[in-house]
């Protein structure tokens, strides 16, 4: 039998936002990346504070389960983005808590709409794109208890791209892993609502290391006996073509064009040339 692939995106709160439209139109392209897997076994849980378009109408996007949050944004309107707002160490610790915490409510909801222990788990970030092969090569590889995208490409100015060799250290749409595995630190019964009632659910360390931070997980995992796949393949695009992401940064122009084969693998939208 092949376990179900659930993919959790949070998405961060709408003050936190230059603009929330733009960042909903974000999830939107990312949404139909998601569910244009080669297999439909998978379900999509969104976790947000707002939910400008369930996307029902939508036949291209599939699955998908909208959780809002009542909570406040983590930082204040103009401290959320790290660089030109905050320093490295405030944004980092402010984003850590925030995706750790919605991850939570995600993998909660994962198991009340049916996810099996042995089911897989994918934190995507919300302007990403995977690709359309990603859901057969887990299923494929299925004996595996975590996986780790080492390389993928990163997306720049006017649908210009690089390869990215260490994709895993830069982007967080880089791991997958088994529920069970993600669950053993969280004690559900705690959670209330609040998002305090979700930080007391788990310790520190899970909250900010396993669920918030995309780069401890598969060496710690490792550490602790489980079987680690390390990828090889492309299967993601860290974008970073608009300026809406936490970490900030210089929006670049590299060499390359996204080709025919990347536009139909990844399903990546021609926006840049409207941004």
């Amino acid at each position: 039998m092949k376990e179900k692939l659930y993919f959790i995106i949070c998405v961060k709160h709408f003050s936190n936002c230059h603009s929330y439209e733009f960042t909903w139109n974000l999830l939107k392209q990312t949404l139909y990346s998601v569910s244009g897997q080669n297999s439909n076994n998978f379900d999509i849980i969104i976790v947000s504070h707002q939910t400008l378009d369930d996307f029902k109408t939508d036949p291209f996007i599939k699955n998908t389960h909208f959780i809002e949050l009542d909570w406040e944004p983590i930082s204040k309107k103009d401290q959320w983005q790290i660089g030109s707002q905050v320093s490295l160490k405030s944004g980092r610790g402010q984003v850590l808590i925030d995706k750790g915490s919605k991850y939570i409510i995600g993998l909660k909801k994962a198991l009340e709409i049916g996810a099996g222990k042995d089911s897989y788990v994918m934190f995507v970030d919300a302007d990403d794109f995977i690709s359309n092969n990603l859901l057969s090569y887990i299923n494929d590889n299925s004996n595996y208890d975590h996986f780790f995208i080492k390389k993928g490409f990163l997306l720049g100015a006017n649908n210009s791209y690089t390869d990215l060799n260490n994709f895993g250290f830069y982007c967080g749409t880089c791991n997958i892993t088994k529920l069970k595995t993600l669950c053993a630190g969280i004690k559900f019964s705690l959670i209330k609502g609040s998002r305090d009632s979700v930080i007391k659910s788990t310790r520190d360390f899970w909250l900010k290391r396993i669920l918030g931070s995309h780069i401890p997980r598969s060496t710690y995992f490792l550490k602790k006996g489980l079987k680690v796949d390390f990828i090889n393949m492309r299967l993601a695009v860290y974008n970073c073509s608009h300026n809406e992401s936490h970490s900030g940064g210089k929006i670049k122009t590299y060499k390359k064009k996204v080709n025919k084969k990347m536009y139909e693998e990844f399903n990546i939208p021609e926006l840049n040339d409207k941004q």
